[in-house]
């Protein structure tokens, strides 16, 4: 900016100076310089306004992120003698997040986000903590677990024992370790600024001799008149200045140009050319860029000295789930057990195949758990394609579905035959109500594709005589991004070996890192 100014500043000073002396001596026939400062400036403010809106995008960014705390909590009182939250609503009062301190009790309802970090000390629910950890299944929540500001209550409510206040979630620790990482100089740009520093005074005085120069070449006459024209050669031949038509007498190639406008214009130049604009400026507003742009994806950098390491890395480590993967579950396959939904396929108006879906989705259409929410989708589809022949049973008129939290859910479903009730979860949830499962190839169906990583989930029926079987199971799964082999590929290509790190167990984990073309081993 300094050395544009003196730029800018002289030729318009310059200039503004000849206008002066044309209007007293009409015969004065030295050029102005206004069109010179004008454009400087206009390309000057035009890298400014490129800058301001990537700091813009980098700063809606951030924003972004911290969205995602409440700024409303809901504060209880607390029991004296127990320490349990009292549960009516006069003991509830809505505060600012601000307000809350370490040791405060806090009511979140479903699909409310939790404000602060803590841990749960009443009821039981599933929370969303994918903004988090990445995972797209819901963890449940008991007392004693943990929780996280920002992430989402789905199913019930909670009453939380703050362990953070507003400024110190995990939430807020990402927001500020973008934001350091942002402020925080990498090599390459604490070199740039010393470079900087050094470079502007320099350049004066590189301007300052280049001024002195042509004045002492053109008024001792060191320099040959041919050097200014374009036509170079001698005699009478009249000519034109090379880069400065109008400095000088222009009858002909023995005269020398104005030696104060040319030399000052030679000034001028050296200081507008030598401008280190991309050296104070492109540096930092890359790295600005560059960590917003991560941010908004997902990707954490910790600094710019980050970035710049980055070209010397020589192994890549992926998550599985939410990275390698989609993040979103999808009904991969169903398997059904013919003997028992026989009886209940005319019903449905369905293939004895698909009673397992419909089953399941009728017991999961209230549920906001993302199990549920992928078995109604693929149940809505299923329908849609039947043309009128299906549909998924309804909950038994006042009836509700009763949610057991890491287990799944019981429900009576109103069929024309009668109410039955489903019950659709985890192997735990079946055994604990009487269910065995058959052996045979629903058995070997299912313990295959759990072996392969999907979400199995078990559909039991209990019919109105007091029997009950399992009629079949639904395997759900988190499928490869589309893009995650391409990557794995171009990154091994360039000889960066790539690693995978999950918290499942070995043949889920073997089974993407196949899909995906990451080597076993790693």
């Amino acid at each position: 900016d300094f050395l544009v100014s003196l730029g800018v500043g002289g030729s318009f000073a310059n200039s503004l100076v000849v206008v002066c002396v044309r209007a007293v001596h009409p015969t004065f026939d030295k050029p102005v310089m206004f069109e010179t400062a004008g454009m400087l400036l206009l390309f000057v403010t035009l890298g400014k306004f490129l800058e301001s809106s990537a700091k813009g995008r980098t700063k809606a960014a951030l924003q972004r992120l911290a969205s995602m705390a409440p700024r409303v909590a809901t504060r209880v009182a607390r029991d004296p003698a127990s320490g349990l939250p009292l549960m009516s609503a006069a003991h509830e009062r809505e505060v600012d997040v601000g307000e809350l301190a370490r040791g405060d009790l806090v009511k979140v309802l479903p699909g409310s986000t939790v404000p602060v970090d803590g841990r749960v000390v009443s009821g039981e629910s599933y929370v969303d903590e994918a903004m988090i950890s990445g995972e797209p299944l819901p963890l449940p929540k008991r007392p004693g677990d943990p929780v996280f500001g920002g992430t989402t209550n789905q199913l019930s409510p909670l009453w939380v024992e703050s362990t953070s206040e507003a400024g110190d979630t995990a939430l807020a620790q990402i927001v500020k370790l973008v934001e350091d990482a942002q402020a925080a100089k990498a090599p390459i740009q604490a070199f740039a600024d010393r470079v900087a520093n050094v470079f502007a005074p320099a350049m004066c005085a590189v301007s300052l001799l280049t001024f002195a120069f042509w004045m002492v070449m053109i008024t001792g006459k060191i320099a040959s008149p041919e050097w200014f024209y374009s036509d170079g050669g001698g005699g009478g031949g009249g000519g034109s200045l090379m880069a400065m038509p109008g400095m000088g007498s222009n009858s002909g190639n023995s005269e020398y140009p104005g030696a104060f406008l040319f030399s000052f214009m030679s000034a001028v130049a050296v200081l507008v050319v030598a401008c280190p604009c991309a050296l104070g400026l492109a540096t930092p507003t890359a790295v600005m860029v560059g960590t917003g742009v991560g941010a908004r994806h997902g990707v954490l950098i910790k600094g710019g000295d980050v970035l710049e390491e980055a070209t010397k890395v020589t192994a890549c480590v992926f998550d599985k789930t939410g990275t390698l993967t989609s993040g979103t579950l999808q009904l991969a396959d169903q398997f059904a057990d013919q003997t028992a939904c026989t009886r209940l396929a005319s019903e449905l108006g369905v293939q004895w195949e698909a009673v397992p879906l419909l089953l399941g989705a009728g017991a999961e259409q209230a549920s906001e758990h993302v199990i549920g929410k992928a078995l109604v989708k693929a149940a809505a589809e299923l329908v849609s394609k039947a043309d009128g022949g299906g549909k998924v049973p309804a909950l038994m008129p006042g009836g509700e579905a009763q949610v057991v939290v890491g287990g799944g859910v019981v429900a009576t479903l109103d069929l024309p035959g009668g109410g039955v009730v489903a019950t659709v979860g985890n192997f735990s949830l079946l055994a604990s109500r009487g269910f065995a499962i058959p052996s045979g190839p629903l058995e070997a169906r299912t313990l295959e594709a759990t072996g392969q990583g999907k979400t199995t989930v078990l559909v039991g029926i209990a019919w109105p005589d007091g029997s009950n079987e399992v009629a079949g199971a639904l395997a759900l799964t988190d499928e490869l991004k589309e893009s995650a082999r391409h990557i794995v590929d171009k990154l091994e290509r360039r000889g960066i070996e790539v690693w995978m790190v999950t918290g499942d167990s070995s043949a889920p984990a073997l089974f993407a890192a196949e899909q995906a073309g990451i080597d076993p081993s790693r």
